[in-house]
Order: C-alpha cells, then sequence, then structure tokens
C-alpha cells in the first residue's frame, strides 16, 4: 500500500495563452488534512477539477493510491468522495434519498451507512425532510454527507465553509476533525478563511497564478513565523 494518496508532477492546464496551473507539483500522505490555500482565480478548483479526472490537462500527470495507469486512476476515484463547486443535491428529495442516491451512482448498497453518515454531519433529525426546505448551512452539511456516504479514503473539499455563519464555521472545523481523526480519512481543503484552516491542517500549499509558491507542514509554519496563517499567505504573494 502506498504511502502516499495523491502525487501530482508537472500539472499543467493551459487555456489558449493562459495558464489554470503551471507545473503543480505536490504530494499529500495518508493521514494528513492538506490546506490549497490561494486568492479567488489562483487555480485552487481548476488543480481539484483535474485530480477527479473532470478537466483534461495539458501536461503532466497524476497518480492516485501510487498508481498513474489511466484505467486505474478512474477506478481508484471511486475511493475519493468530492464537493466542489456546486454541490450534487436533489432539491425535492430527503436527506436520506439524496445519499441512498449517490450510493446507487457508486455502485453501493449499505443502507445503514446512510443512518451513521446523517448521524456524523448532524442531519439525522431531518433524515426525512426535502432538502429544499433545508437552511444554507444544512445544505453544505449534506453535500459533505453525500461525499462521505461511499466510505472515501481521501476527500476533496474546496471552500467548505464559504457563506457559513459563525456556528456553521465551527461544525465544519468539528467535522473536519472528526472525518480526519475519527474516520482516517485523508482530506485536501481549499480555503480562503486562513485562520479557520490552520486549525485543522497539518500540511499546506500556497497557489498563485496556478503556481505552487510555497509548501509547508503546521510544525515547519510555527518554527520560522508567529504570524497568523492570513499575514503569512499575504507576504509570501508580495515576495512571489
Amino acid at each position: 500500500m502506498s504511502a502516499y494518496i495523491l502525487r501530482t508532477r508537472g500539472m499543467s492546464k493551459q487555456y489558449g495563452g493562459t495558464y489554470a496551473l503551471d507545473n503543480v507539483s505536490i504530494e499529500i500522505k495518508r493521514g494528513q488534512v492538506y490546506g490549497l490555500i490561494g486568492l479567488n482565480g489562483s487555480g485552487k478548483t481548476t488543480f481539484m477539477r483535474c485530480i477527479m479526472g473532470l478537466i483534461a490537462l495539458s501536461a503532466g500527470e497524476v497518480e492516485l493510491f501510487g498508481t498513474t495507469d489511466k484505467k486505474e486512476l478512474q477506478k481508484n476515484r471511486r475511493r475519493i468522495g468530492q464537493c466542489i463547486e456546486s454541490p450534487a443535491i436533489h432539491p425535492n428529495r430527503t436527506a436520506k434519498q439524496n445519499l441512498h442516491i449517490q450510493q446507487l451512482i457508486a455502485g453501493i448498497s449499505d443502507k445503514p451507512a446512510i443512518g451513521r453518515t446523517l448521524d456524523v454531519v448532524g442531519l439525522s433529525d431531518v433524515a426525512d425532510k426535502k432538502s429544499k426546505h433545508f437552511s444554507y448551512g444544512m445544505k453544505q452539511r449534506l453535500a459533505l454527507a453525500v461525499a462521505l456516504v461511499t466510505n472515501p479514503e481521501f476527500l476533496i473539499l474546496d471552500e467548505p465553509a464559504n457563506g457559513l455563519d459563525p456556528k456553521g464555521i465551527i461544525e465544519t472545523r468539528n467535522l473536519i476533525r472528526h472525518i480526519n481523526h475519527e474516520m482516517g480519512v485523508t482530506l485536501l481543503v481549499s480555503s480562503h478563511m486562513l485562520d479557520e484552516l490552520s486549525q485543522v491542517a497539518t500540511h499546506y500549499g500556497i497557489i498563485d497564478k496556478g503556481k505552487i509558491i510555497k509548501q509547508f507542514s503546521a510544525a515547519e509554519l510555527a518554527a520560522v513565523t508567529t504570524k497568523r496563517l492570513d499575514e503569512y499567505f499575504m507576504g509570501l504573494l508580495e515576495e512571489a
């Protein structure tokens, strides 16, 4: 079993004469929470979509669970849960039905997992309520449940706390900790809420204009600066 969940080498995506991703190489080991930091338009979402095979690469390669073989990559993507951009929620279906649909798509039949997953995200009491009646925060938790119900080994979350109120942000932080510590899931999380991210991430990558300009662990960050993560981030951008 590979120690690495994800490795990318020279990953690039070009649109015309513009690079959305430019020679991006990162490594994520099992058990890590990798925080991907960047301004809007820096390439965070494009990077995540390329990992999932939703966008074709212009150059470079993606390795998942130790393989770069195209057929094996597609197979291994079934071991990944993802919540990238718009959540895959059916508004006229209940929370329970939304999770069942996701299981059907993944070719899984595990009804007990639906109840367990709704319990993890705190939606057990609204399992039979249609999601169109959910608050924004509840929809975000349901989207996370949809990503989790297939029991993934790797979870990709794009701005999971975006638009949430302070209570929702705390709930999301605690969920990420639970998913990582208690469920043993490795995570890739993008966020512009950097101080919030610093409370859950074990490793970081800073991306700007499609390029990774810095990577470091939480321990390395603590050793080189006493600044808050957002201040350190802005300083790196000024130097780049």
